[in-house]
């Protein structure tokens, strides 16, 4: 069993995978009082999924890469995904803030894949960043060249069941994300 932690949970669509980056506005006040106890104590949060009132068994701990305030009192993050997390014992604070026990997991390991495949995804991906400098202006040093960073993003953005993102978070490699995605993205169905 890896090291366990207490962090609080940001239940959200967003799925977000470790070197993942995304931007968020945060308004409720529970969440303002989230981002503002992680920045003083140096501390991320986690990239929670629910089912229904359930939070879900995995998700993502991210760090707050950057902070500004806007109007009305709210605040734009960017946060980055860090490693992938077991949730346990999760729990509401009164008011309604999400905190959980949260155990590192090994997550997706370095492993050998069709060389292929991945440059027809790396390709695809160079292409979606061209065409989206929204998506693109995230990354400063897209790491195109790695099999598994290529498949995070486009798990990223696909339209996958809250059950299917699970599943891909426990996995212990990207070879079934790459299968998966060679059907979708290589072959002839495209992502939304």
């Amino acid at each position: 069993m890896g090291l366990i932690m207490n962090h609080y949970l940001f239940p959200l669509s967003v799925f977000l995978l470790p070197k993942g980056i995304t931007q968020l506005r945060i308004f409720e006040p529970r969440y303002l009082r989230m981002v503002e106890s992680c920045l003083e104590h140096e501390t991320g949060f986690v990239m929670a999924m629910q089912e229904g009132e359930r939070v879900c068994q995995y998700g993502t701990l991210v760090k707050v890469n950057d902070v500004r305030p806007m109007e009305n009192g709210t605040l734009g993050i960017e946060i980055k995904g860090m490693h992938v997390v077991k949730i346990h014992e999760p729990y509401q604070e009164e008011d309604g803030l999400w905190t959980a026990k949260t155990e590192r997991t090994a997550g997706w390991q370095p492993t050998a894949c069709d060389a292929q495949i991945h440059q027809q995804l790396s390709q695809k991906l160079q292409s979606l960043f061209h065409n989206h400098p929204e998506l693109s202006s995230l990354y400063k040093k897209p790491e195109f060249n790695d099999p598994a960073w290529v498949c995070a993003r486009f798990l990223e953005i696909s339209q996958l069941a809250t059950n299917q993102k699970q599943w891909y978070l426990a996995q212990p490699n990207h070879l079934e994300a790459m299968s998966y995605l060679s059907t979708m993205v290589v072959g002839s169905r495209q992502l939304h």
